[in-house]
This record gives structure tokens, sequence and C-alpha cells, in this order.
């Protein structure tokens, strides 16, 4: 028995007694808000043990919010040997496609989205929290469905600009700059960016945890390097999946960054009222 499903047998075991949290912590046993919506909404969460794996490799990209996982992913579909790599694991967008194609089972909501979203040639891929990786676990997707992963994980040197940023996009409700101009003039929030600054903290944390659990050695991508060179990062990106001829088709980008005077505002401010808040 491999260590993926040592640790799903380990989690059946316990389920009777596992309630949600709604704080960040590096549990192996504690379901994300992801993870019980689903578990509600499906007739079927776990992966059947007669079920045959996929037999080819997927992308899975472990990410936090504002963590410049869109920008790589942009980038890797316009290699165009790449597909996928949104967030299809967000429980709302599940129930919203699993109601329109009428599937009742987990698992066959994975297949579906191999089916529709792979192409001949082109390596699927998803992005995942450490909760959404988790659930893949504890339903036996990985390794039983998902039996040769690519892990990679993307990380911000910056921390308290990305908490910035997710304040700002929180409010905004404008998460990508290619979706036309913001409605919403953000406002200063002291609380909510130390807040952030915790949680993403936090999540890292967990993230690298479960790369070790499970002794994975993903390939890192520090945004801010993958920024400032995006072309050159993707392909050597694309180059570790399998891909080494990968070449990014920059007429199929949209994405620009979004960062602006009001994140640098932001940010000074905050920096100036911590330790401010030090001295008191």
């Amino acid at each position: 028995m491999s260590f993926f499903q040592r640790v799903r047998s380990k989690y059946l075991l316990r389920s009777s007694n596992r309630q949600q949290t709604g704080k960040m912590q590096i549990s192996y046993d504690q379901v994300g808000l992801h993870e019980a919506e689903l578990r509600r909404y499906f007739d079927t969460f776990a992966l059947e043990q007669s079920a045959v794996p996929l037999g080819r490799p997927v992308c899975i990209l472990l990410f936090t919010n504002r963590s410049g996982s869109s920008l790589v992913s942009e980038h890797l579909r316009a290699t165009n040997c790449f597909t996928g790599l949104g967030e299809p694991l967000n429980y709302k967008l599940v129930r919203e496609r699993c109601d329109e194609e009428g599937i009742r089972h987990f698992p066959d909501y994975i297949r579906w989205l191999v089916d529709r979203m792979g192409r001949e040639g082109a390596m699927y891929g998803l992005k995942a929290s450490f909760d959404q990786a988790m659930m893949l676990v504890r339903a036996g997707i990985v390794p039983g469905f998902f039996n040769d992963v690519r892990w990679v994980l993307i990380e911000r040197s910056d921390i308290l600009s990305q908490a910035v940023s997710f304040s700002i996009a929180s409010q905004t409700k404008k998460w990508h700059s290619h979706r036309g101009e913001a409605q919403v003039e953000p406002q200063y929030d002291f609380a909510q960016i130390r807040k952030r600054v915790q949680t993403l903290s936090q999540a890292y944390a967990a993230m690298n945890s479960f790369c070790a659990v499970f002794d994975l050695n993903p390939y890192r991508i520090n945004y801010e390097q993958f920024a400032a060179e995006p072309v050159g990062g993707a392909e050597a990106l694309a180059a570790y999946l399998g891909y080494p001829e990968a070449r990014v088709d920059e007429s199929r980008l949209k994405m620009r960054k979004q960062r602006n005077e009001v994140n640098a505002q932001f940010r000074d401010r905050f920096v100036e009222e911590f330790r401010a808040s030090m001295r008191d």
C-alpha cells in the first residue's frame, strides 16, 4: 500500500469524528471548505477500487491566491502543449458543471474534466490549493486515477505584496487583468492585510508540508523571477514537464501585471503602521 493510499485509509477510519474548520491549519484529517461542500453534493465521493488509472501524466500546480499562478498557466497554455490549468476544484464551479452535465459522482467529474479539457499530444493540468490537493488524495484520485502527477509549486518571496494584492482583489472582484476596469475603489484595511499575511504564510507552510510528507520534489517557481521573464520561465517549465521544444506564442497572451500605485501605497502604509504598532 502506497503512502497516498495509507493516508486515504486513515482518513476514512477517522471520518466519523472529523469536523470542518474555517481556519487554515496544517492538518491531514480535517477537510477544507471545497471538500466539505463536495462530499455533501456528490452521491459518491471516493474513487472506486476497480478504477482504471489515466495512464498519462498530468500537471498539478500547487498555489495560493494572488501567487501568480494564472500568469504561469496562461504562458503554459500559450505553448499549445498544455490544456486546462484553471481552478476546476472550486466547489461552486464543480456543482454548476455537474448540474448541467448530470454528473453525480466525484470521480466521474474528474474523468469528465480530462475528456473535456484534454487534447491529443497535450498535457492536462489543474491548479490546487493545499486542501484541494488533500481532497484528491482522500478521494483516491491521486494516485488511483492520476497515477503520474507532475507537481509544480509557485511561491512569492514578497508575501506582504501578495497580501495587499489579495486584499484589493477581494474588494474589486477583479482577479485577472484582462477582465476590464474595476468598478469598486479599494479601501486600505490594516487588519485585513495583516490577516492575509498570516493566512498566506500558513498556506505556504501547508503546501511545503504536503510535499514533505508525501516525499514530493515539485518544480518550484518563484513568482518574482518568473514575472521578470515569463516567456523563458514558461519554456523552462514546459521542458521540465516533458516538452523541451515548446515555445510560447506571445500573440495568445492577454494578462498584464495588475500592481499599480495603489498597491505600493497600501504596502508602504501597512509597513509604517505595523512598525508603529510595535513601538506602542
